[in-house]
């Protein structure tokens, strides 16, 4: 699902968000939202909770944003039909891509919730802002922008250092996970 994929960013982006709010994890939700924006696709950011009923959802969209609630679902959640119709939209390469997506962004919800891993400043103003606009619409009684579908983007509590059952002191500096080159830092632990 990197360089070389058929797959758009903003299609890619919006399949890790859907997915990931099946696991809840703040991180890869803000992060998820983050592309989604950048990859020009502010609109469907803002109504991503009803794209079931949404005019601005393909049905291809539909069908994959689905595929994507049901693969990250536990226990799994694909049937025989779903996958029948995710080929008629998508190549057997396509369709790797896609659950690989899914399957590795499963991973990061589950590595950065465990280690309470802490956002970082542009994700988590696009939480904040989203929540936002989500909490004055309820006040008001007015639609938000974002539908009041990204409610869950904002962490109880962002700035937490990472949970440690050794029970000795770090830093999060010392833990922090590159999400964008699959590293770690050089740093001894």
């Amino acid at each position: 699902s990197g360089e070389g994929s058929l797959i758009d960013a903003a299609t890619k982006a919006m399949i890790t968000l859907v997915a990931s709010q099946v696991a809840g994890c703040p991180y890869v939700l803000a992060h998820a939202a983050h592309a989604v924006l950048h990859a020009g696709a502010e609109a469907k950011l803002a109504a991503i909770h009803d794209y079931r009923s949404s005019p601005l959802f393909s049905e291809k969209e539909k069908l994959t944003l689905d595929y994507a609630r049901a693969v990250a679902s536990i226990p799994c959640a694909v049937t025989d039909a779903m996958v029948t119709d995710m080929r008629k939209h998508w190549s057997d390469e396509e369709l790797v891509d896609i659950t690989s997506l899914i399957a590795l962004y499963g991973f990061f919800d589950r590595w950065n919730a465990a280690n309470g891993t802490p956002l970082e400043p542009e994700p988590l103003e696009v939480a904040m802002i989203v929540t936002m606009q989500d909490a004055m619409a309820s006040l008001t009684g007015t639609p938000s922008r974002t539908n009041t579908g990204m409610r869950m983007l904002a962490p109880p509590n962002p700035v937490r250092e990472p949970r440690n059952p050794t029970g000795t002191e770090r830093k999060s500096s010392e833990i922090m996970f590159n999400m964008r080159t699959l590293s770690f830092p050089n740093k001894a632990m």
